[in-house]
């Protein structure tokens, strides 16, 4: 179902509102009483769970709901309510074709536009009494933050097996497929001493970490495995043989045994370049050791074309004549976590380009494309099931 110009300047309207709003993880809590009195006016019940109070944050994970046709299952929409930094102060300049920031910022388009798409396929539904399976929604918090809302979601709001998380790029993709993975954090231990003075006795731990990451294969590993280090830290003055490093890195699979693969190569190599490294002072040996984490952030998520939310998704894409196709990821999303509790959701694109820099910015036809898909998808899951 296609939206008119009033219907689209009022979807655009409310994502400049959300946009201007500052939401970084754990901060949620201004756009989460935007969306809450929203969604009370719509309709919807409106719970929070406890995830804010486990993770430190303002607020939980938004849940909301809206009684629809009898005898259809329920249908889950998702997307987060955090961003990235910067945030604050945000200056949404709208051109006819996308929405941009002035630089000194970030847009939010990841995820307020989903968001605002959500808000707008309620507003449609209410206005023109539009047929829908019951809906329930997640709008959760720390997304950004390894999707840490949704991997302490209270899951027993949720009943629906199936629905739509709105949290990609172009809206002619639908991703089925997206990796796991893990992330990798180290401690180099080396031996202080004098650099000028008496360099023999120290062992730096900043050669130690390099005698490690030389051994270790990083980046594209194959078609379904990334790997990278993208945090090193240590050291104080150029006078001071250093004691301590501390890494961080990464290791992403579509495969589980693979991704389990690559962290324990990762975790091999810094160990074992650690202890090649010693020295002999003053009658004693001396050896850096490594202390390696695997710490596993999120599964893997793996869809069929076959799949109920996926199929209504091509068939409602099909009849509204808009183009969509099956795509493969390289990053998670709530997706992930929903996939691993049982609830099947494809991950629509909803116009966001350019995240997490401050060159991002928002497509606007894929804006509403995507809520214009979504909202034909509820429409056909009525009228199919019903």
């Amino acid at each position: 179902m296609r939206l008119d110009q009033n219907a689209r300047k009022q979807m655009l309207n409310t994502f400049v509102e959300l946009a201007k709003l500052s939401s970084p993880s754990r901060k949620e809590g201004l756009v989460a009483a935007r969306l809450e009195k929203e969604l009370r006016a719509l309709g919807c019940r409106v719970s929070f769970d406890n995830a804010g109070k486990k993770l430190g944050g303002q607020t939980g994970n938004l849940i909301a709901s809206l009684p629809g046709k009898k005898g259809v299952a329920p249908f889950l929409l998702s997307a987060h309510m955090d961003t990235v930094t910067p945030c604050e102060n945000v200056k949404p300049i709208v051109e006819s074709k996308r929405v941009r920031t002035d630089g000194s910022t970030i847009l939010g388009a990841d995820c307020k536009s989903s968001l605002a798409g959500i808000i707008q396929i309620l507003r449609e539904i209410k206005e023109k009494n539009l047929p829908h399976p019951p809906l329930e929604l997640a709008l959760t918090i720390c997304e950004e933050q390894g999707m840490a809302g949704s991997r302490n979601m209270d899951y027993s709001k949720i009943t629906a097996k199936r629905g739509l998380v709105m949290d990609s790029e172009c809206s002619d993709k639908l991703t089925l497929r997206a990796p796991a993975a893990d992330e990798i954090r180290a401690a180099i231990h080396g031996k202080a001493a004098h650099a000028g003075m008496m360099p023999e006795a120290g062992i730096s731990a900043i050669r130690a970490a390099a005698l490690g990451l030389v051994k270790m294969k990083t980046g594209r590993i194959d078609f379904e495995t990334t790997a990278n280090i993208g945090y090193i830290n240590g050291g104080g003055a150029t006078n001071i043989v250093t004691a301590l490093v501390e890494l961080k890195g990464e290791a992403r699979s579509h495969k589980m045994p693979k991704l389990k693969k690559q962290s324990e190569h990762m975790k091999r190599c810094l160990e074992q370049g650690a202890a090649s490294y010693s020295i002999k002072f003053e009658g004693k040996t001396y050896r850096a050791n490594a202390e390696v984490q695997i710490i596993h952030k999120y599964p893997n998520l793996v869809i069929p074309e076959s799949a109920p939310a996926a199929k209504l998704a091509f068939e409602a894409a099909r009849l509204a004549g808009l183009p969509l196709r099956a795509a493969t990821g390289g990053g998670g999303s709530d997706a992930n976590f929903f996939f691993q509790k049982g609830i099947i959701t494809p991950n629509l694109g909803c116009g966001m380009q350019n995240a997490h820099t401050t060159a991002e910015y928002l497509e606007l036809k894929d804006f509403f494309n995507c809520a214009e898909l979504a909202l034909e998808t509820l429409i056909l899951t009525a009228e199919k099931e019903g």
